[in-house]
């Protein structure tokens, strides 16, 4: 069984790579607006900084976090189009092709293959489901909508 091209945008890894390493910047980023606002109480100096941290290194935190998050390695090639197939022997084929790819004249530029016992575990987030794969020389997780799994809904039961 194989599903239809399919492309998931850069946002939902974004938010699980954010989530697996948010903590080691929450309390740093926390600590660098209430310092400054507690000190403030004494010195209006200390709220033009909490402003400055808000409106300028904030968003820019944000953006150096969007650009390292989206330039790793296997992250390139999570956002490429992919093509599932389930295979008779019950592993996964994943294909993933160029950027510009369409139905009739695709060809893969990559294929991952995973067995049932690379993979760990399915779980649901938003309207992806996450696979998380132990293998360490594939990405560590792989993302497929919700909508392709409700059109194929053996996909996944049988791993």
């Amino acid at each position: 069984m194989k599903t239809e091209l399919f492309r998931t945008p850069p946002g939902p890894y974004a938010l699980i790579e954010a989530r697996r390493s948010g903590w080691k910047l929450g309390l740093p980023a926390l600590l660098l607006v209430m310092v400054p606002g507690v000190l403030s109480l004494s010195d209006i100096r200390y709220g033009v900084i909490v402003i400055m941290v808000i409106c300028v290194v904030y968003p820019m935190i944000l953006l150096l976090a969007w650009l390292k998050i989206t330039a790793m390695p296997g992250m390139v090639l999570r956002m490429r189009p992919q093509q599932w197939e389930l295979n008779s022997d019950g592993s996964l084929s994943i294909r993933f092709y160029p950027f510009s790819a369409d139905e009739e004249s695709a060809s893969a530029i990559s294929e991952i293959v995973l067995t049932p016992d690379q993979i760990e575990s399915i779980e649901p987030f938003g309207e992806y489901q996450v696979v998380y794969v132990s293998e360490s020389d594939y990405p560590r997780y792989f993302l497929i909508p919700k909508s392709i799994t409700k059109e194929y809904p053996t996909l996944l039961k049988t791993l």
